[in-house]
């Protein structure tokens, strides 16, 4: 998980210091698909450490 948020922090900086608007509109496509990911994970992730 961590290595996908350091990523997130990554295509961040990427999109914030890109000229390319279409570029950036990728990056923040690819951005919000892995914190929805990383969000599923997390849940994903109590429901196994906490169920029965």
């Amino acid at each position: 998980m961590g290595e996908l948020e350091a990523d997130v922090a990554i295509m961040e900086t990427v999109m914030i210091n890109g000229k390319n608007e279409y570029a950036n509109r990728k990056l923040n496509d690819a951005i919000q698909e892995i914190r929805h990911a990383l969000s599923d994970l997390s849940d994903a992730m109590f429901d196994v450490t906490t169920g029965p």
